[in-house]
């Protein structure tokens, strides 16, 4: 009969050289369960009521794994001894013991005793006579009508099954002989449905990937411990976790997570659980941690241990909102981060899409977690992660990272609290979950609950990947099939606050809606900390602009996380140019946003018809610029070129330059239309409202990111005017002022006091 761990009711205990696994839905009535194996700290005492013995651990005649229970004794006044353990088990409807016990002589009995609740009751089976030598599975039922109770052996059923408090050993041998009795590979037969037992944590192990990491890289702790508890994702039930204290004296915690289940070398075994801790250091030097199990019994911490971190130069850090302008992003290095990417919000293959994007200079990226694409909560078992899809997220952030892209990592797809997918939904009462309606789903106490266990569970896996820009909590939020708006402005906050609370990496936390009226209330919440737009318009420049403008008051970073030429992939498709495409990344650029806008179509647009290269030029203009604490002004103008045509000027200025994009209106209007001609050169660009002095000019091309010209010019009364070369569709300009000449006093007598003093030293 195989053997597997002990557990109970979803109830696990979890060792570290012998894990217990729990996974009771695929076991029979009459499984054989491994209780103990000797290989933990367990305390067995001797009973003093009996006779004397000794205890040790010893790896003599051990048949489960390494180590077996050894007791040895001498010759004594009495012939029985008792070894017990103090336990909270319910054997209720387990059917037998099984034991594994070796002895050096043939006139020794063994039977079991239980002290089981109420009373303290006392079970003893009738004892067994054992063979010198080997004795596996020693066999003691449950089930009969046999059992003893102390000082009274009369034969009776066992009580109290259900609650048992102290499980012994009993041993009857010859009081005049010495010998040594082994013991090892304690078995329980029966369902799994009850059989659990209750006990603090016991931390066997923590195993660290390395001793010295790159800043920003993940460090991996592998932890096992022994504890109970009912479920693997209810940190009520058990909870993991890493104190740290960086370099600098700052501590913050990390939780740990259930990563997967491992087959051991003996295939006969069953698949034991991996637990984890991900940590990745910020900063250079030495880091200390501890890392606690905690249960509903108690808790252990372990002895203090530390790593260190040494510099990374390839890596910026961690995205957050920028200390000197909170309208912007940085990294923790001090640099600035401006988003130019796009969607790729499901795959087959990331890691094309991810060389893609690096190879177009790219830096950012949407990913979905949703039903057909890295779902990690399953339909008919709520509460439970996919561990598979887990594992498969983590194979795309560490490709994600290997390119030098981020992610938005949206955690709630819309469509699971619609019509779309709410039949998939695990929250659905039809699929056992606590919502009767979509909308209970931000009201109902058992669904936030279990949606608070979701992201501690995100956190503590995803947490340490520098290559998560943010956690987006739900993707257009307002097309779900809500009651009240409140109730989802109250869910946000809830969520937002216990995500940064559990995240211990310090993520960025935002959402996403649609609808005006609803997405202002999101962007006013403290809990997000950057504000998105999603944004599908025929004018889709014009549409990006207003919405950044709109975004810019209420002093976040702002980035348009969706966008496209409408709702269906036809509406892109008729422009194989990407035209419109181009539209909005330049309009965003040349807008108070905080990034490129996002565009959606990247299956049925942008990749077949290769469109990388607009990506490409925003990403090579926006290179190396800082917009933090400046103090841009949205500009739009028209201005004459020659044969009476014109040209549409937008962009961002401040009285020390900025940026501005010179388009033809009439190619965007109709981007299907054939190609005009050429703007020839010598089209005067004025700008206004400068501090007085020199600037450099650059003017660039906007498709693929080339720099065209480069001139020094100069400000006077205010005004700059730069000529533009000949160019066909659009052009991008930088301005950046080179400073105010040394400030003097003008001289109006034909010297200076540095001078006449020069001259009286001669």
């Amino acid at each position: 009969m195989e053997s597997y761990r002990l557990c109970g009711t979803r109830a696990v205990v979890v060792a570290a050289v012998a894990f217990f696994l729990c996974c009771s839905s695929a076991w029979g009535l009459d499984e054989e369960f491994l209780w103990e194996s000797f290989e933990t700290e367990t305390t067995w005492a001797v009973e003093s009521a009996r006779g004397a013995v000794t205890v040790e651990k010893t790896d003599k005649n051990a048949t489960e794994d390494a180590t077996a229970l050894k007791l040895t004794y001498a010759p004594a006044n009495r012939s029985d001894f008792e070894v017990r353990r103090e336990v909270r088990l319910d054997l209720s409807k387990m059917r037998r013991v099984l034991v594994d016990v070796h002895v050096d002589s043939y006139d020794v009995q063994m039977a079991l005793a239980f002290r089981s609740t109420p009373g303290g009751l006392y079970f003893e089976t009738p004892p067994v006579r054992l063979v010198q030598g080997p004795n596996r599975s020693v066999t003691f039922h449950l089930d009969t009508y046999d059992f003893n109770r102390f000082k009274n052996p009369i034969g009776e059923p066992f009580q109290g099954r259900d609650d048992i408090r102290r499980i012994s050993l009993v041993f009857w041998r010859d009081k005049a002989k010495k010998g040594e009795i082994h013991v090892d590979n304690i078995r329980i037969v029966g369902s799994p449905e009850a059989a659990w037992e209750s006990f603090a944590p016991r931390l066997v192990a923590v195993h660290q990937t390395d001793f010295i990491v790159r800043a920003y890289d993940v460090l991996e702790l592998k932890v096992d411990f022994q504890a109970s508890f009912g479920d693997f994702y209810d940190p009520e039930d058990i909870q993991l976790w890493a104190s740290v204290r960086d370099p600098d004296g700052r501590t913050f915690e990390v939780p740990g997570f259930l990563a997967r289940f491992e087959q051991p070398d003996d295939p006969k075994k069953k698949e034991q659980p991996v637990w984890l801790i991900r940590i990745a250091p910020r900063s250079v030097g030495k880091y200390e941690y501890t890392v606690t199990v905690r249960n509903r019994m108690g808790e252990t911490v372990s002895e203090l241990k530390n790593f260190t971190a040494v510099e990374n130069k390839a890596a910026g850090g961690l995205v957050s909102v920028s200390t000197r302008d909170p309208r912007h992003f940085e990294l923790d290095s001090g640099d600035p981060f401006f988003p130019v990417g796009h969607n790729v919000c499901w795959a087959n293959d990331y890691e094309y899409y991810f060389k893609k994007l690096k190879d177009a200079g790219e830096n950012l990226t949407r990913v979905w977690i949703c039903p057909w694409n890295l779902e990690l909560e399953r339909k008919n078992g709520l509460g439970e992660i996919d561990l598979d899809n887990a594992a498969k997220l983590d194979a795309v952030l560490a490709s994600a990272q290997k390119h030098g892209v981020r992610v938005m990592l949206v955690l709630q797809y819309h469509g699971m609290l619609n019509a779309s997918s709410w039949d998939d939904n695990p929250y659905n009462e039809k699929n056992d979950g606590p919502c009767m309606f979509p909308s209970d789903y931000f009201t109902d106490r058992t669904a936030r609950k279990y949606t608070r266990r979701f992201l501690r569970y995100v956190a503590a896996r995803w947490g340490a990947y520098a290559s998560l820009m943010c956690w987006e909590l739900f993707n257009e939020v307002d097309l779900t099939d809500y009651y009240d708006p409140e109730d989802v402005i109250a869910w946000h906050r809830e969520m937002g606050a216990y995500l940064k609370k559990v995240d211990g990496h310090g993520h960025l936390v935002t959402t996403s809606a649609v609808r005006q009226g609803f997405y202002e209330k999101l962007w006013e919440l403290p809990e997000m900390d950057f504000n998105t737009g999603h944004i599908y318009a025929e004018n889709l420049g014009e549409a990006i602009l207003r919405r950044s403008v709109e975004a810019n008051v209420h002093n976040k970073p702002f980035l348009i996380a969706e966008c496209a030429g409408g709702i269906q992939p036809e509406d892109d498709q008729k422009d194989p140019k990407g035209v419109r495409l181009h539209a909005g990344l330049w309009s965003s650029l040349m807008s108070p946003g905080s990034g490129s806008a996002m565009a959606w179509w990247w299956d049925t647009h942008i990749e077949p018809n290769d469109l990388y290269g607009h990506f490409a030029g925003v990403a090579a203009f926006a290179q190396d610029e800082d917009r933090r604490g400046r103090t841009f002004s949205s500009i739009r103008a028209m201005i004459e070129a020659a044969d009476n045509r014109k040209l549409a000027v937008q962009g961002i200025l401040d009285n020390a330059g900025g940026y501005l994009w010179v388009y033809d209106p009439a190619w965007l209007a109709k981007p299907e239309a054939p190609e005009g001609a050429a703007f020839d050169a010598g089209a005067i660009l004025n700008v206004t409202g400068l501090l007085d002095g020199p600037y450099a000019v650059e003017v660039w091309t906007t498709l693929g990111g080339r720099r065209r010209m480069s001139r020094r010019l100069t400000a006077a009364d205010g005004k700059l005017s730069i000529a533009l070369p000949e160019f066909r569709w659009d052009l991008a300009v930088k301005v950046k002022f080179l400073g105010a000449k040394l400030p003097s006093v003008q001289s109006t007598a034909g010297w200076t006091p540095a001078a006449k003093q020069k001259s009286a030293g001669k």
